[in-house]
């Protein structure tokens, strides 16, 4: 299906059979080959999100193309087709000789941040927002890039828009707004209630339930930004005799979503396997080991509760949810603490994951731990982890942190407030 101008070793794409890749003919119509593309546009694999955007891009504006037999090859490498394939590197060469490709437009009316929030490129979205480029203008329909973002189902991707700012109320020539053309149920919450307080309220309807007691904001000593909030659990749920054992227990993290919060505090972290109060099993997420695998030389592997030292591994995407909550993104987590000798220890894989060319910078691919830290904690029983927290951390924190000892998380000599040093 591709040529040789497609180097998959280098990720260097400028020719394809789109036809193919998105399994449409040339007599498909436009609504069925718009479908093909927004099944793959979401693709955790990026570079079938690359294929597919180079695709769909080829078959809506042929002239850009070269045709040969099947393969279409790109005429000019331009700011726009870096775009479509997502190459931030060459992006930023070409901006970076000429600015005034932040202001202009394809042969479509489209502006490169639309392509990139359309596709699903954060890395691109975020630079070319940090350079300036216009974040409310509107295409040939009257769509914004968050119109884009939401109907092609980028939720990341929107995330970000709105925490830079992006105007929700605008309507595009359909009369509708973005939440009106939101892919998921999901994405149009996002968009509704992005200013709401999320945390303070989840806060809130916790404490009137009697399980949380406080919202302790955690400020940077640099500047005194808030830079994560923490819910400390009611003293009830506790073991009895915790201001005894509290001292001898290693402090851990477990990065979950948001809709579990209310059970894990009720009841604990449980095993993969384990059956909760109200009938359902707890399940193994997609693309994570099911609960038959054995690793590393563990039968069952799944079938423990899993947390880390590593604030930073707890806090990659693929475990801690982002959310908003006042215009900003967090990550989900749940703080913990551990009976010594009573897991393993084993080897993280977050921090070794290289990367594709162009993918975004964020801090689980950037930081390099390089201490006993850099593990994961193996716990079969639940009776051996007890949860203390929940901590929502500032994305925009993690994002930019670049040593990770002036991060380090410590326990302070009041025990229940955990400082973030920056």
């Amino acid at each position: 299906m591709f040529s040789s101008f497609f180097n998959r070793k280098n990720y260097n794409i400028d020719s394809i059979d789109p036809y193919s890749f998105l399994n449409v003919s040339e007599n498909s119509s436009h609504n069925e080959i718009k479908m093909a593309y927004m099944k793959l546009a979401t693709a955790p694999d990026r570079i079938k999100r690359i294929e597919a955007c180079l695709s769909y891009d080829i078959i809506c504006n042929k002239q850009k193309y070269i045709k040969e037999g099947k393969i279409y090859r790109v005429r000019n490498k331009d700011c726009f087709f870096y775009t479509v394939i997502g190459d931030l590197n060459s992006l930023k060469k070409e901006i970076e000789k000429n600015k005034n490709w932040l202001y202009k437009k394809d042969d479509l009316k489209r502006s490169l941040l639309y392509l990139s929030a359309r596709n699903g490129f954060f890395d691109l979205t975020e630079y070319l927002l940090k350079k300036g480029i216009n974040i409310n203008e509107t295409q040939k329909d009257g769509s914004t890039a968050l119109h884009g973002a939401a109907f092609y189902g980028q939720e990341l991707v929107v995330q970000l828009l709105l925490e830079h700012g992006i105007n929700t109320k605008i309507k595009n020539n359909f009369g509708s707004t973005a939440d009106e053309e939101a892919k998921t149920g999901k994405i149009k919450e996002l968009i509704l209630k992005c200013n709401d307080d999320k945390i303070s309220n989840f806060f809130q309807n916790l404490n009137k339930k009697g399980l949380v007691s406080n919202l302790v904001p955690i400020k940077s000593k640099e500047n005194g930004k808030i830079i994560a909030k923490k819910i400390i659990i009611a003293q009830s749920l506790l073991p009895s005799n915790w201001n005894k054992i509290k001292n001898n227990l290693l402090p851990a993290w477990h990065g979950t979503k948001f809709e579990f919060l209310e059970s894990i505090i009720k009841i604990g972290l449980k095993p993969s396997g384990s059956k909760l109060p109200n009938g359902k099993e707890i399940k193994t997420l997609p693309g994570h080991y099911s609960l038959d695998d054995t690793i590393a030389g563990v039968k069952n592997w799944a079938k423990a509760i899993f947390v880390s030292p590593s604030i930073f591994y707890s806090a990659h995407a693929c475990y801690a949810e982002r959310i908003m909550s006042n215009s900003e993104r967090w990550a989900v987590l749940v703080e913990t603490r551990v009976k010594p000798d009573c897991f393993t220890r084993h080897n993280s894989t977050v921090f070794k994951y290289k990367p594709i060319a162009g993918e975004p910078v964020d801090v689980e691919y950037r930081i390099e731990v390089k201490s006993d830290d850099d593990l994961i904690f193996r716990v079969p029983s639940e009776k051996n982890v007890f949860i203390t927290s929940v901590t929502f951390v500032l994305i925009d924190f993690l994002e930019h942190v670049t040593n990770y000892y002036q991060s380090k998380i410590v326990v302070n000599s009041e025990e229940e407030r955990m400082l973030l040093e920056v």
